[in-house]
């Protein structure tokens, strides 16, 4: 191989390169937004199961009768 083909071949590995790399990074940012609203549905759980916990409901109704009575 010669020199100018030795730096095309480096050119098109380095654009294939760059170009999984901006993918890999789009990929990291749709993760860290799934990340992000798993979390805070997580906290919101966590807060609902803690108001069950200390004898409150977890929709506000309180001792509300149901419909039915």
């Amino acid at each position: 191989m010669s020199d100018d083909e030795d730096i095309e071949a480096l050119e098109t590995r380095i654009a294939f390169y760059e170009q999984e790399l901006s993918e890999l990074r789009d990929a990291i940012d749709a993760q860290q937004q799934q990340i992000l609203a798993v979390e805070r549905r997580a906290e919101l759980l966590m807060q609902r199961i803690a108001d069950l916990i200390e004898g409150g409901s977890a929709t506000g109704d309180g001792d509300e009768r149901p419909p039915h009575y």
